[in-house]
């Protein structure tokens, strides 16, 4: 918990928690007004489906943002220093840094999805399913997980302007195989799609439980955790090697 601490005090003075409450706000106060205006023309389920289809696009762009922020913290701080003290354990840095990368990404969808829910009161006078929304939340941060790997990866290896055209990329990959015919066959086999297939598979078939839905498409389920397993996995065997220093020039 202090080493967490740390990294999280380690981000003062850094945009990331500016970020962390001005887009959530913007998301929520832009998109709810827009649909609130014109209230008439989308049903309920129609407003939710767009809401976590355009929140999981975001995070599959500003995701990457943010991992960067906290990883250039360290490379702005003369290069790793800090990581490459040899009384520092860098297992526990690399895994507090991770912590702090997923409660991060779950801030991101937690905070906006319950502005949007009370904005969304104030500008209609009517609730959303909230639960619905933090199940359909939760489905597309477990699937937005392999990505958030990769994106560490990157952070470390490369600057803000690879990061940026990657997550870019990557999200313009998923609006066009993720919501559109053309990935009608095969986003089952593009895992950055995942998050948003199965995010309306789940509101369209109104499965009860997630528990219930999850283990009817246990499979993905399984390969987006194994996927990023695999790719921590790796990052933390090339983290201890010191892989950065040359990546880094030094």
């Amino acid at each position: 918990m202090k080493k967490l601490a740390s990294q999280w005090l380690k981000t003062k003075g850094s945009p990331l928690r500016w970020l962390l409450v001005i887009l959530p706000l913007i998301f929520s106060i832009g998109l709810g007004s827009y649909l609130g205006f014109r209230k008439g023309e989308f049903a309920k389920g129609e407003v939710e489906l767009m809401v976590i289809t355009l929140l999981t696009i975001s995070g599959l762009f500003f995701s990457a943002i943010f991992i960067y922020l906290i990883v250039d913290i360290e490379k702005s701080n003369h290069h790793f220093f800090q990581e490459k003290r040899q009384d520092v354990k860098r297992n526990s840095v690399f895994m507090s840094k991770l912590v702090l990368i997923c409660a991060v990404a779950i801030w991101f969808y937690l905070a906006t999805l319950i502005i949007f829910v009370f904005f969304w009161k104030l500008m209609t006078g009517e609730w959303l399913a909230l639960c619905l929304l933090l199940k359909m939340g939760l489905i597309s941060y477990l699937f937005l997980l392999p990505m958030l790997s990769l994106y560490i990866w990157l952070s470390y290896l490369f600057s803000i302007n690879v990061t940026v055209i990657v997550a870019a990329f990557t999200m313009l990959s998923g609006i066009l195989l993720g919501t559109t015919g053309l990935g009608a066959t095969l986003w089952k086999y593009v895992p950055l799609t995942w998050s948003l297939r199965f995010t309306e598979l789940y509101l369209l078939e109104r499965v009860p439980s997630i528990i219930t839905f999850m283990s009817e498409y246990r499979l993905f389920f399984a390969s987006s955790l194994l996927l990023t397993f695999v790719i921590f996995v790796l990052q933390l065997i090339w983290y201890n090697q010191g892989e950065e220093k040359k990546s880094l020039g030094d």
